[in-house]
């Protein structure tokens, strides 16, 4: 059977309709189902992404507490250490006195270390704290009494100053027409202070050390 032209052009379209459904069943339908699949691995890589930011930022906020605690507790343990380190309290103490232009006339710190503060129920043998008392003696204008006073709370220890007792040194006369006026020049301040040490819990369950003797 001769096939005319035009069945041959049917044959050959439907041939060709065929090679292409099966070009787009093989080859493009496919790709389809791989780009969904890429999205979906995108997605998934975008989400961890951000979960491994969020765990990056909360551990660098971690570390920056961290070193914020570790700076905290480093401040305290220079303020309250173990042990009452006396002679470094003492030049701190002598370095405040000259730079505000007083002189010493006399430092004593206690006979002993006191469990808790005296006169405190805290005296107890399981107090948390100790104290030190330190006396000290100072010569100079009012003025200069003032800034030790200031100087005292920017030293490194923490103290807390007990008493304060301020008497003239000499006086000096001032005199006109009408009044004579005695007018002191300087003036003696006698400090009590106490200064605080947190003991190890070994040292905590021995007796209290004593404290250096009067200088």
């Amino acid at each position: 059977m001769k096939l005319t032209s035009q069945y041959k052009l049917y044959i050959a379209i439907a041939v060709a309709v065929v090679i292409i459904a099966a070009a787009v069943a093989l080859l493009i339908v496919p790709k389809f189902s791989e780009r969904g699949d890429l999205k979906a691995q995108m997605s998934d890589v975008e989400q961890q992404i951000q979960t491994n930011e969020a765990l990056l930022k909360k551990r660098q906020e971690t570390k920056q507490r961290a070193a914020i605690t570790d700076a905290e507790l480093l401040q305290l343990a220079n303020q309250v250490p173990e042990s009452p380190e006396l002679p470094a309290l003492i030049i701190e103490l002598q370095d405040a006195v000259n730079e505000s232009g007083l002189y010493f006339s006399a430092i004593a710190p206690d006979a002993g270390i006191t469990r808790g503060s005296p006169g405190s129920s805290d005296s107890a043998a399981n107090a948390a704290y100790w104290t030190t008392g330190i006396t000290l003696d100072v010569v100079g204008t009012w003025q200069d009494t003032v800034d030790l006073l200031q100087r005292l709370r920017r030293i490194t220890r923490q103290i807390r100053i007990v008493s304060l007792e301020v008497t003239p040194e000499n006086e000096e006369s001032s005199t006109d027409t009408t009044v004579t006026v005695e007018m002191p020049n300087e003036v003696r301040t006698t400090l009590s202070i106490e200064v605080y040490t947190i003991p190890s819990e070994s040292d905590a369950a021995a007796p209290a050390a004593p404290a250096a003797p009067s200088q």
